[in-house]
């Protein structure tokens, strides 16, 4: 994959104007598909990823040797906070949600990257919301139904993606949620019935009406989506 000539990631666009040579120097560039494992569980990260189109999952085991999605991550921001932190052992499993590109960036060229004080505090900051979306998940797994927790999920998705369509099967996002499929299917096709979702065999999936979607949401859903709006203000 070609290089953007202008990051889309906004970490990266913070990056890539407080250090020369030109950041794209640095990075490779990824293609990814739904569905795709980045790293396992306590493995070593191999590289920070970069989302510039697309959402990545992280996830952590839930019995029975299923993962469930406890945060996620779009253009805002980047997976491997253990980087950040000083580890390398991953504490939660990446995988793409849906399909996308991604800038990778070696640990040894990221954490060489911090020591600008300009991106590291860019990336303190991203790494608040990243707790904020942990705890809010976390919590939402526990406590609130399957409409609640899925129409939620999706406000944080149509929250990066840059556009009201997108494309995830609900096989996919039966498992990431920890759900029955039949569960969710009762919910697309009551949320297809009032006319603000369409949802196909395919897995494409349209947002028709934000509003009632928000109204819809859990409680969790809008606090994270302050932070997330304060931290796309400073980033833009």
């Amino acid at each position: 994959m070609a290089p953007s000539p202008e990051p889309q990631n906004l970490l990266l666009r913070v990056a890539s104007s407080v250090r020369r040579p030109p950041l794209a120097r640095k990075l490779q560039y990824v293609s990814f598909e739904a569905g795709q494992q980045f790293w396992s569980l306590e493995k070593p990260i191999p590289f920070a990823l970069f989302p510039l189109r697309g959402i990545v999952s992280l996830q952590l085991p839930e019995g029975a040797g299923r993962l469930v999605e406890v945060a996620l991550v779009g253009r805002e921001g980047f997976a491997g906070i253990p980087l950040f932190l000083g580890r390398d052992d991953a504490l939660m499993a990446a995988m793409a949600l849906t399909r996308g590109e991604a800038a990778i960036m070696s640990p040894e060229i990221f954490r060489d990257y911090l020591r600008n004080v300009v991106f590291k505090t860019e990336v303190e900051k991203y790494v608040q919301l990243f707790i904020a979306i942990l705890a809010g998940i976390s919590l939402c797994n526990r406590v609130h139904d399957i409409e609640q927790l899925w129409v939620g999920r999706l406000l944080l998705i149509h929250d990066r993606v840059q556009t009201d369509s997108f494309q995830i099967t609900q096989g996919l996002f039966s498992r990431v949620l920890g759900v029955r499929r039949a569960s969710l299917n009762q919910v697309a096709a009551r949320l297809r019935s009032d006319g603000v979702i369409e949802y196909d065999h395919r897995g494409w999936l349209t947002i028709r009406n934000r509003r009632q979607l928000e109204r819809r949401a859990c409680s969790c859903y809008h606090p994270i989506k302050v932070f997330f709006d304060q931290l796309m203000h400073t980033l833009q």
